[in-house]
């Protein structure tokens, strides 16, 4: 299940449901600092019942003995298990449209091209004409001379996966052989049995060759086909956005990574160690390879200098998320008081980390203590901040739930209140405040839907 679900039957204190368990698997657990879901997993670890063993797995992880020791405050004893080597070991390449394939994790290979002008050479200021970058027809070339398929391409828009299939297609390339593109059709067929009204989808003309494109804009149907034909070898080449690189069991013989930037929507940024590991760690297959691949591309914005830097950069270290919400407070106060809840709020691991700089602050202001200047009253204040954090933004949301009738003055939930506390998504309670007014009333189906 997904750890919104796990949290929603902790908030319903469905014992039913938890009374057989003995584990808690939370995989990827990194997941824990995006800005999006991250308090969901905080609220995880915090609510478990204590006699859940909880397993948390992580490749990207910079501070794990760190969250160790939160996991051992506010659930119960845990161990820190490390493991250095990877199943299928990886080694990485800078793909250079002029020199080929040069091997990052190699010192020979890495001192040999940069002795060489062109790794110096100010390709930023040069036209386009006078120097090549790796196109996909070049990089899937060389994919198939050095036997590196099946592969996961990377790109960082829908767009460009669905663009990169329809250039293969117009060029007539065939990924797969007569018996291959056999099974595949085979595949197909039995999927339009269950979906004939996809008949006609764009997508079945690029399986039969052997490639797809994989994002978050397929629908459902159409992504499990094209996973279980790529985890049966059937597919050679996936053109992928990098929500492919979590969750999902799809690894392959090599990886390529087109660029080692994305646009976040405001702005351009390197990928971050995480990212780049994460995609990465999707080359190797156990049991089939002995070792995984990764292609990373050398482009107009990017060479070697900056991938060779990425490639041996460690995890980041995982700093929390956590943030009170409308609906987190809701469910916490319809069975806690308003005084557990500041105690669950506190055992959050925002909080954990504050507490070593709250330590560290009040240490520095005992030797202070006899001083009068400006330093000890910015280190008072700045103190002051740090207790507030995360229990000041709750207030906040407790404040306005009681202005907008949610909650009673003494913290107790209204019949509005209890109806809101399951609408679980993000702007629930923009949600609830239109349910509540009168704005829908005169709406037809359609419009409501």
């Amino acid at each position: 299940m997904t750890t919104e679900i796990f949290r929603n039957i902790l908030y319903k204190q469905d014992q039913e449901l938890l009374a057989d368990a003995k584990f808690l698997i939370l995989d990827e657990f990194h997941y824990m600092k995006d800005p999006e879901r991250g308090t969901v997993w905080e609220e995880s670890v915090i609510y478990a019942p204590k006699e859940i063993q909880i397993i948390a797995l992580s490749a990207t992880i910079g501070n794990p003995k760190e969250v160790k020791a939160w996991i051992s405050k506010v659930h119960q004893k845990t161990e820190l298990v490390k493991v250095s080597q990877r199943p299928v070991p990886l080694e990485r390449f800078f793909f250079n449209a002029q020199r080929g394939l040069i091997s990052l994790d190699s010192k020979v290979e890495v001192k040999r091209f940069l002795k060489n002008k062109s790794a110096k050479k100010s390709y930023k200021n040069a036209k386009k004409s006078e120097y090549q970058f790796p196109s996909i027809f070049l990089t899937l070339r060389k994919l198939q001379e050095q036997n590196l398929l099946p592969c996961i391409y990377f790109l960082f828009s829908r767009k460009n996966c669905e663009i990169s299939c329809h250039k293969l297609f117009e060029e007539n390339i065939k990924l797969v052989k007569q018996e291959e593109k056999l099974l595949i059709q085979s595949k197909i067929q039995d999927f339009l049995k269950e979906a004939p009204w996809l008949e006609n989808h764009r997508i079945l003309k690029f399986l039969r060759n052997g490639y797809a494109p994989h994002h978050a804009g397929l629908i459902p149907l159409a992504k499990n086909l094209i996973e279980d034909l790529f985890q049966a070898n059937l597919l050679k080449l996936v053109f992928a956005t990098e929500t492919l690189a979590a969750g999902i069991n799809m690894p392959a013989r090599s990886v390529v990574i087109s660029q080692i930037s994305k646009s976040t929507g405001t702005q351009h940024r390197l990928l971050t160690s995480n990212e780049f590991l994460q995609m990465s760690g999707r080359a190797g297959r156990r049991g089939i390879d002995q070792k995984g691949f990764v292609v990373i591309l050398e482009t107009f914005f990017e060479g070697f200098f900056e991938i060779l830097e990425l490639s041996k950069a460690a995890p980041e270290e995982l700093n929390s998320s956590f943030e009170g919400n409308p609906t987190m407070i809701l469910n916490l106060l319809s069975r806690l008081e308003i005084r557990e809840v500041q105690e669950l709020v506190f055992s959050s691991f925002l909080r954990f980390q504050n507490n070593l700089k709250i330590q560290d602050l009040e240490t520095r202001l005992v030797k202070l203590r006899s001083l009068r200047q400006k330093k000890k009253e910015k280190l008072q204040q700045e103190l002051s901040e740090l207790k507030k954090i995360p229990w000041e933004n709750c207030q906040r949301i407790i404040d306005l739930l009681v202005e907008l009738n949610y909650l009673t003055e003494d913290y107790r939930l209204t019949s509005k209140g209890n109806w809101s506390k399951e609408l679980k998504f993000p702007n629930a309670l923009l949600v609830s405040e239109i349910i509540d007014s009168e704005v829908l009333e005169n709406f037809s189906v359609c419009e409501l839907a």
